[in-house]
């Protein structure tokens, strides 16, 4: 690589995190103002509302954004075959969002019901998180193509004007009133404009006249029921905190590990660098050689920010208490806990974000009965009444997923083509 190209790659990083640094704090400071603004019943029920967003996102996924880079990193020069792979996405995901609801609106339901909540209310956060996920599902398509034809910057400047908009909203709405409908409201709205903004720059890779999603369908099917085990198992998962709070705790447990998980935030600009540039870029590399260094300098850099995170979270409790509003006073003590889960769901992200960019997934039901047996000891085990002890069960049963996920990188680098 010569000094113009380093110079110009260390320019395309630095831009990259300083657009992503105010994507990030604008949607930080509407998360943190939402906390502040609603009350902790409000923000439960907020927090449920979310979890069906996640649940309607990740089981109607099944692995088909893998299959769009795996494919897209050969076709992404070809305009007719770039729009006939998003056709078939649109179209299987669309399918999928179907069969999702089935499964996940009963769960939901029983969870509402069970924490005192209306059906009314139910009803409404089904609706809005129901429109919400439509047009994330469709702008996430449009991301992919762009992404593979590495305009991150366009994906960038729209998610910046939209996160921006919302956190003004959130912030003029917070002083006249606020609920938790009005902040589904603002997640739905960002994503209606995340949508036409990005549909309206990846025209240009794309041809409009073009669909045909029946050529990709089938390949798109067969990968898709290898998936749906894992990811049925994954939604489920996303929900066992949820559950284990209803079963075993009181309903105000839900803000609690709501305001919690706000720590996430620290490395959600890691997160969006990893999925936004480096896993298209390293499904393009054809060397083991590469890519093998490549991975390694990673999983060394997710290493030691995991490290600096833990560290720098316990040294920061009063801070991060006085951000998110003194009624969560009574988390203080767990938040290195929660620091060190966030630690470690760093390091898996990136394993299997790896895997999961290569195609090396095909074997993930091996992760089911492994996890499920660690669960059903560690539930006996923990107090799973204290936000301590659903904590420390996240923690614990996260650990053999990274296991797994790490044979299959090690399988997939040895396999190498």
């Amino acid at each position: 690589m010569t000094k113009k190209n380093r110079w110009d790659q260390f320019k395309r990083i630095v831009k990259f995190f300083s657009l992503q640094s105010l994507i990030q704090l604008s949607e930080g400071l509407a998360g943190i103002l939402i906390i502040r603004f609603l009350t902790k019943l409000d923000y439960s029920i907020y927090t449920l509302a979310n979890s069906i967003l996640t649940s309607l996102n990740t089981l109607s996924e099944l692995g088909v954004s893998s299959k769009v880079l795996s494919i897209g990193g050969k076709v992404w020069e070809d305009k007719a075959e770039m729009t006939r792979l998003l056709a078939a996405y649109n179209y299987l995901r669309g399918r999928m969002a179907l069969f999702a609801s089935l499964v996940i609106l009963p769960i939901m339901f029983y969870l509402f019901r069970q924490n005192g909540f209306s059906i009314g209310v139910f009803l409404l956060c089904v609706a809005l998180c129901g429109l919400t996920f439509w047009y994330l599902f469709l702008y996430r398509g449009y991301r992919l193509v762009l992404l593979l034809n590495n305009e991150v910057f366009q994906v960038q400047r729209p998610l910046l004007i939209t996160a921006a908009v919302r956190l003004g909203l959130v912030f003029l709405l917070g002083l006249l009133f606020f609920n938790f409908w009005v902040a589904l409201v603002l997640t739905l709205l960002m994503n209606v404009g995340n949508y036409f903004l990005l549909r309206k720059r990846a025209q240009p890779f794309i041809q409009l006249q073009v669909s045909q999603p029946e050529k990709y369908q089938g390949e798109f099917q067969q990968f898709v029921q290898r998936q749906i085990p894992y990811y049925s198992y994954i939604v489920l998962q996303g929900q066992i905190t949820v559950l284990l709070i209803t079963f075993f705790g009181e309903t105000s447990m839900l803000a609690d590990f709501g305001a919690v998980t706000r720590i996430t935030l620290a490395v959600t600009l890691l997160n969006a660098y990893l999925t936004s540039v480096v896993y298209p870029n390293m499904v393009k590399i054809r060397i083991r050689q590469a890519f093998v260094r490549t991975y390694i300098r990673y999983f060394a850099l997710i290493v030691g920010l995991g490290v600096a995170l833990v560290v720098g979270i316990y040294l920061l409790q009063d801070v991060y208490i006085w951000i998110i509003g003194n009624q969560y006073e009574n988390v203080k003590p767990f938040l290195p806990l929660m620091t060190l889960v966030v630690a470690v769901r760093m390091l898996l992200s990136l394993v299997y974000g790896v895997n999961y960019a290569k195609g090396w997934i095909e074997q993930t039901w091996v992760i089911i009965p492994v996890t499920i047996i660690s669960q059903v000891a560690f539930i006996f085990l923990l107090d799973l009444s204290t936000l301590e002890g659903i904590l420390l069960f996240n923690l614990i049963t996260e650990l053999p997923n990274l296991l797994v996920n790490g044979v299959f990188s090690f399988q997939g680098i040895a396999k190498f083509d």
